[in-house]
């Protein structure tokens, strides 16, 4: 029997939640029954097909405010790289700047080096590693990026 683990690790991975501006496009809730109720549907919640279909339906609807589907918005993140970022040893006292720019902490419980990271779209890595070192670390340095592609986003194969 094939090793189901080793399949999925070669398939690049997708996340409806997180790529698709929800609440930017006017949505305060991102569970599936609330975003089919606010487009205007109710199913049985909590079911495994009715979830898939009902998951399907959301995806061809058109967004309140920019009138895209969420489809379209996770095919062109599917595509997008964007960059990973991670700010080690600063200075305690500047950790509500970080926190404010969204920043997240990571307590290196993982395997991985304790810092504070975000991810960005690759256009704006410039302007981040200004911030860094204009208002974090207050000089030139050195700060560890790596670029993610849609095959590392939600794997831990990108720390």
């Amino acid at each position: 029997m094939k090793n189901r683990t080793f399949v999925f690790a070669t398939i690049p991975l997708i996340s409806g939640r997180t790529l698709v501006p929800w609440k930017e496009e006017g949505f305060e809730s991102l569970t599936l029954s609330y975003i089919g109720m606010k487009s205007g549907f109710f199913f049985n919640a909590h079911r495994a097909a009715e979830d898939c279909l009902a998951a399907l339906q959301i995806l061809a609807l058109p967004l309140p405010k920019s009138g895209r589907s969420p489809i379209s918005c996770l095919l062109q993140a599917s595509r997008a790289i964007t960059c990973r970022i991670k700010a080690t040893n600063t200075p305690y006292d500047r950790k509500e700047l970080l926190k404010a720019r969204s920043y997240r902490w990571s307590d290196g419980s993982d395997g991985s080096v304790k810092a504070w990271w975000i991810e960005v779209p690759q256009e704006k890595l410039e302007d981040e590693i200004n911030f860094l070192r204009s208002h974090i670390y207050m000089r030139p340095i050195d700060i560890p990026i790596r670029h993610i592609t849609a095959m590392e986003r939600f794997s831990p194969r990108a720390d």
